[in-house]
């Protein structure tokens, strides 16, 4: 169906969703999101109340149109996020303005683009701490305390010690994905079509062993499938596994500051304290620049890094928590 300036931009993101089926499900996530948030935000400075919930705005969203979509409102739009120190996330929803705007001249929406020399915020350069040795064995019990510990735990763990997203944990697919006897982990990019979107993580042995026993106890017919279920044997999806961290974060002290993220900075610098070269860190991440991996090393110099214990996993954590 043909778009045009008066359609609501509810309608016409849901075109530019369907036309960027190749992409992560979780980069377009993100992508609607910013531009959702641009237009609660036009729409709040036209003097309309400020939704609670996505759900709440849809009446907003339904009155926004891509008209909307101007360099004034979006200057406007990011420099209140720069104001409100979210920077962060101005750098993430000017990029998504800015392909919207593209995409807009390609449905024909725009004769031109609208947002011609907008420039984008750079991303800030704020490195998440790893967590701290003693932070981890609190986690693993908190989440081994849960309904569903043993799968909880094994989750945590795995995202820990091999550097994951929440997207790679929901994309991991057993068998194909999950070496046992040879001790990899085979990480893949599913929007991608080549090999070299696969990487290999080698696990140590608790890694094995706490795998070995989640899939006897989840997946006994061994059929192949997502590798994490819920408790109706149905893949984990990106809201279960955000489920999941939800409730762990409620049972771990604030001031830890718990977040998925920071298990793939403590997975990195663990890497680096294993003695492992930059090189090799950057491909066990999945970096495609050492300039990326190098922010998470930032805090090391050269003769720091010698210096440092070279500890595996289970050496650092323990067989099992307290």
């Amino acid at each position: 169906m043909a778009r045009s300036l008066s359609s609501p931009i509810l309608d016409v993101l849901d075109s530019f969703e369907r036309s960027r089926h190749d992409l992560r499900e979780s980069t377009m996530r993100g992508y609607l999101a910013g531009i959702w948030r641009f237009a609660v935000f036009t729409g709040s400075q036209n003097g309309l109340e400020v939704p609670r919930s996505r759900k709440d705005a849809r009446p907003i969203l339904m009155t926004i149109t891509p008209a909307a979509l101007t360099l004034e409102n979006a200057n406007r739009y990011i420099d209140s996020l720069v104001r409100r120190k979210r920077k962060t996330t101005a750098h993430h929803d000017g990029r998504a303005l800015a392909i919207f705007s593209e995409w807009c001249v390609e449905a024909r929406i725009f004769p031109a683009d609208p947002l011609a020399g907008f420039k984008v915020p750079k991303q800030p350069n704020n490195r998440r701490r790893p967590f701290q040795d003693e932070d981890v064995p609190l986690i693993r019990k908190a989440a081994r305390d849960s309904d569903m510990g043993e799968r909880d735990e094994t989750i945590v763990v795995v995202a820990i010690a091999c550097g994951l997203r929440k997207d790679e944990l929901r994309n991991l697919q057993y068998p194909e994905d999950v070496d046992l006897p040879g001790r990899v982990l085979y990480v893949r990019d599913r929007a991608a079509k080549t090999d070299a979107s696969i990487r290999r993580v080698v696990m140590d042995d608790e890694i094995v062993a706490m795998l070995d026993e989640y899939i006897d106890e989840w997946r006994p017919s061994r059929q192949p499938g997502a590798l994490f279920l819920n408790n109706h044997g149905d893949g984990l999806t990106y809201g279960g596994f955000a489920s999941i961290f939800r409730r762990l974060k409620r049972k771990l002290p604030r001031e830890m500051d718990f977040k998925l993220h920071r298990a793939r900075n403590t997975a990195i610098t663990n890497w680096l304290r294993n003695g492992n070269d930059l090189h090799t860190t950057m491909k066990l991440a999945g970096h495609k620049s050492p300039k990326v991996t190098e922010r998470y090393a930032g805090e090391f110099t050269d003769d720091e890094l010698r210096k440092l214990v070279r500890p595996s996993f289970t050496a650092i954590y323990g067989k099992r928590s307290a």
